[in-house]
């Protein structure tokens, strides 16, 4: 995808639930309408690799702040990795009885949400679209 193409991420919400406070939305897209999404090193997310990071993220990486700073404001209730489109066809077609050959892939990437028990930083991060930081760590590995 070309840099003006690029997928900005927006912050917004995709899942809401005022009465238990949780809020969800992509936390890494990797193909928009079939396009890989390039980040802003001009580089794809490798699709495999991301695959084993996130079996890790889901069992060791519960907590969640605000702009990577502060304390744990949330706590991950769940997220998928949609990494292929006959995954992502096979789960609207279960959920809504859609032929699999009427579905079209818009994204592939990991969605999720947290729930945030402070109901004052629930409604900061709805309002202001606050984009969530999640833990963990990795090393960049420059391939040749």
């Amino acid at each position: 995808m070309s840099n003006e193409k690029q997928y900005k991420s927006s912050g917004d919400v995709f899942k809401q639930d005022a009465n238990q406070q949780i809020i969800g939305g992509w936390f890494s897209v990797f193909k928009i309408d079939g396009q890989e999404v390039m980040d802003s090193d001009n580089e794809a997310v490798d699709i495999a690799s991301y695959r084993k990071v996130f079996v890790e993220f889901s069992k060791e990486y519960r907590s969640a702040n605000f702009d990577h700073a502060g304390e744990s404001v949330g706590t991950l209730i769940d997220n998928i990795l949609i990494d292929t489109e006959e995954f992502a066809k096979m789960l609207v077609h279960e959920i809504t009885g859609i032929p699999v050959d009427d579905i079209p892939v818009q994204k592939l990437g990991h969605f999720g949400s947290f729930q945030i028990p402070n109901v004052d930083d629930y409604e900061d991060a709805i309002k202001n679209k606050l984009m969530f930081s999640i833990e963990g760590s990795c090393t960049r590995e420059v391939i040749e």
